[in-house]
């Protein structure tokens, strides 16, 4: 599980690099037509591929409601580059929002961390309203006893099986 919040991480610090090169690339070039050829705006979008393949990555084992929130942390991280590199306003509503979104960001994580953990029942498709196999429904009863509290998407599921 490590190495999928290891790409995490290093997809938001790309994502940060990313942005802070593609600012770059539009601070020194005249025109549109002209900035999509300088050399820090290719860089940019190239760190960005990199940052989203490793955003991929990461979701494959880390479930989107925590990797989402997670992500919003670069927000916070671009803001403050952006201060120091570029002397952008950093007043009270900037860091009024910066304020929610770490806010949210470190809520998030916390309380998703707990529900990440639950082991809910996938749905089966029922052919012609049989029943899922014997060994099918003995797999469920196990999942059913380490992890009692299932969400309500799971008992949905548990009364269409048990009807048919």
């Amino acid at each position: 599980m490590y190495p999928y919040y290891a790409a995490l991480i290093a997809g938001i610090v790309l994502g940060v690099a990313g942005q802070i090169a593609l600012k770059l690339g539009a601070e020194g070039s005249q025109t549109i037509a002209l900035q999509f050829r300088h050399p820090a705006t290719i860089i940019g979008f190239a760190i960005y591929v990199v940052a989203a393949v490793l955003y991929m990555i990461s979701l494959k084992k880390i479930p989107l409601s925590l990797a989402n929130p997670s992500v919003s942390v670069s927000y916070v991280a671009v803001a403050i580059a952006a201060h120091f590199m570029w002397s952008e306003p950093f007043g009270l509503q900037q860091i009024g929002a910066l304020v929610l979104i770490g806010g949210g960001a470190a809520s998030g994580p916390a309380r998703n961390l707990a529900s990440s953990t639950v082991v809910c029942r996938p749905r089966m498709p029922l052919r012609c309203g049989k029943r899922p196999k014997r060994a099918t429904i003995s797999r469920w009863r196990r999942a059913e006893r380490r992890a009692p509290e299932l969400p309500a998407s799971c008992m949905v599921a548990k009364r269409a099986t048990e009807r048919s």
